[in-house]
């Protein structure tokens, strides 16, 4: 069963709606992890949980660092 939103702190997300919100799949989230794109997520009340404004940050970092292949 799903855990349910409510019981997420307010500005939190799980992993599942983290690669909604970037639109990609949960195994990317953990490559990124793995390759420190992102970091670890929080382990809150057993849940792995990000702040959304977390992961915008950490990509548009991430993307800030990688040239572009068109140029």
């Amino acid at each position: 069963m799903a855990k349910d939103a409510e019981n997420m702190p307010d500005g939190f997300v799980n992993i599942t709606s983290a690669a909604r919100f970037l639109d990609v799949s949960r195994s990317t989230i953990y490559n990124w992890i793995q390759a420190g794109v992102l970091p670890q997520p929080y382990n809150i009340n057993g849940q792995k949980l990000y702040q959304r404004s977390e992961l915008a940050e950490a990509v548009k970092r991430y993307s800030a660092q990688k040239p572009d292949p068109n140029f």
